[in-house]
């Protein structure tokens, strides 16, 4: 079992590549405080934002919730909750902390709703929208002693890859200014890549947690649909949309998966977790930090999506490293053919999905009305007009419900290559480059491959493999399983981890010199400072009838990361032959209720 590298304790607290928990080790044994801790990564994000714009509020609150925490952990504190074993080496604690994410600071992508700061989603149409009740995961990272830091950068409605909006300019990559930092999540990205928190929180519909990991030398998961509430957050495609851990290692990803995994009234679809998850055997997801966890591991590689040259050659020695830990890396594995995966694209339920989300603030009552304001970075999110913003209206349209029948088709075709082989789980390259923000130059960087996990509805992992020696910019794996199989891809990650110590902090945002003394005051002067950037500065044209003028296409908008979308990126292609992974038959597949 493990925990993480050990991270010398010392009494001033270095911010630089912690991990959430050497944080805890502290507070039990007094080296620092929580208020110490919130006011180093501060200080970072006073020193670096200029370049990264990956931060668009911090909480005002967070130097009272660390005074609060700090309190609570004293001997004879009061305390918030029942304090947690942390799952690493047995520990005596002088102190008691609250939970598993005591004083732990967490930056929080600005669509996840958090009810004493704004919930922007990137645009300035949304500028000062309090909601009313805190996103489902940010409460449960309340609950675990967690401390919300600040809301991260994004692109705009969450609709792109590059992170760019009206609320926070574009987010800029810290291993190379010059390239994007990836995106929907963009922010949660660069503020892991450059110290800014111990843990991110993105969210995931097309890549979006996974995207800003790989480009920032991270970990990122995306979770089991069923297995983390959506709400609260503001959609993208509710049935598609997660939020995800992204950390700097897996122990520390395993710890937030721990706190965010809870069935939810507020989402349904997690009540299909039910015995399906480690607490039905009373274990944790922390539980599965093997460093032996590729040891008799069999894992298969789509090796049509392998890339040519120097990225190649990493990733080849990647796998030797792995076969010589005990991995068994089968590599001639066939991807799923395009017309399969593109058929299991779901359609956008975008103009549904955010009537619902209005109901929950006050600002506006359609998106219509956010169309209009003016203060959008582009118009695209008004082609969701000319969808139904009823479920009876989406029930009427066969269409709607093709693509689950096909995703079904797509599961058996991967289930059938895993069984054929003895797998436990597939991997292949998340990327192989990052490219410029305004796509100047003809990269072929890989987020496409990155869709499959999505479509499947199946949990995935992306890892650090290594750096290009042109750019500097990070280059990942992903390993994906089935549903609700995150234990074995938390185990192989971890021993992954172990094995390659892939991942390097960004050179040129080192170590700062602490300002510290920061209150509520200086955190408000800091947000009202913070510039505001690009609008189409008038309304979005929209047509009498409430019926969009426009597409995402006909506005230039990067639409790759909606559902349905296989315009701009297809995934990797090739059809079933020679490797003996034929093509599943109409009798193979389910085609009973649809997938929850």
């Amino acid at each position: 079992m493990g925990s993480g590298d050990e991270h010398t304790s010392s009494e001033e607290f270095d911010p630089v590549e912690a991990n959430s928990w050497e944080i805890r080790r502290g507070y039990e044994t007094g080296a620092f405080t929580a208020v110490e801790v919130v006011e180093a990564y501060l200080d970072r994000i006073l020193a670096y934002e200029d370049q990264l714009q990956a931060v668009i509020t911090i909480n005002p609150n967070a130097i009272q919730r660390a005074e609060e925490l700090d309190k609570a952990a004293e001997p004879g504190g009061v305390q918030a909750s029942e304090s947690e074993e942390s799952g690493s080496a047995s520990v005596t604690a002088p102190r008691d902390l609250v939970g598993p994410l005591h004083g732990v600071p967490v930056l929080v992508k600005d669509n996840c709703n958090t009810d004493d700061i704004p919930t922007t989603t990137g645009t300035v149409a949304m500028e000062d929208s309090v909601p009313t009740e805190s996103a489902d995961i940010v409460q449960n990272i309340r609950d675990a002693g967690g401390i919300v830091i600040a809301k991260a950068n994004m692109d705009e409605f969450a609709f792109g890859y590059t992170s760019s909006s009206s609320m926070g300019g574009t987010v800029y990559n810290p291993y190379n200014l010059e390239r994007t930092s990836g995106g929907s999540s963009g922010g949660s990205g660069t503020g892991m890549g450059a110290n800014y928190a111990a843990i991110g929180i993105g969210t995931d519909t097309g890549g979006s947690v996974r995207v800003p990991s790989l480009a920032n030398s991270l970990v990122g998961l995306r979770p089991t649909r069923q297995l983390v509430s959506g709400a609260g957050v503001s959609p993208l495609y509710s049935r598609q949309d997660i939020p995800g851990p992204m950390a700097r290692t897996v122990a520390d990803t395993a710890l937030m998966l721990d706190v965010l995994a809870a069935p939810s009234p507020g989402d349904t679809l997690t009540y299909h977790q039910y015995g399906k998850t480690p607490y039905a055997d009373g274990n944790r997801y922390t539980d599965f930090l093997n460093e032996d966890g590729l040891d008799g591991a069999r894992i298969g590689v789509y090796a049509d999506w392998m890339p040519e040259g120097e990225i190649r050659e990493q990733f080849e020695s990647v796998f030797d490293e792995m076969e010589d830990a005990g991995a068994t890396v089968v590599s001639y594995l066939e991807s799923p053919p395009d017309d399969l995966t593109d058929s299991a694209y779901r359609s956008s339920t975008i103009n549904w999905d955010w009537q619902n989300y209005l109901e929950t603030i006050e600002e506006y009552d359609s998106i219509e009305d956010l169309a209009l304001t003016g203060e959008l970075e582009s118009c695209g999110i008004t082609f969701a007009l000319e969808e139904p913003e009823t479920i009876e209206g989406l029930k009427e349209n066969v269409e709607f419900s093709v693509p689950y029948y096909n995703q079904r088709e797509l599961q058996q075709y991967i289930l059938s290559q895993m069984e054929r082989h003895d797998l436990d789980m597939v991997m292949y390259p998340g990327n192989q480059d990052v490219p410029t923000p305004d796509y100047s130059e003809d990269i072929s960087w890989g987020p496409a491959n990155l869709q499959l996990s999505p479509i499947l509805d199946w949990p995935s992992i992306v890892m650090p493999v290594g750096f290009r020696e042109d750019s500097g910019v990070p280059v990942g794996m992903e390993f994906l399983a089935p549903k609700f199989e995150e234990p074995k891809l938390i185990e192989t990650a971890y021993a992954f981890e172990q094995l390659t110590e892939a991942r390097e902090p960004p050179a040129d945002f080192g170590p700062v010199e602490g300002g510290g003394d920061w209150d509520a005051d200086d955190i408000a002067m800091w947000n009202d400072a913070r510039p505001v950037y690009n609008t189409v500065g008038e309304a979005c044209d929209i047509p009498d009838g409430s019926s969009a003028s426009t597409s995402p296409q006909d506005l230039s908008v990067d639409t790759r990361n909606l559902p349905g979308s296989t315009d701009s990126v297809s995934l990797g292609g090739g059809t079933a032959s020679e490797s003996g992974d034929e093509e599943v038959s109409d009798e193979e597949v389910n085609g009973g209720n649809l997938p929850e």
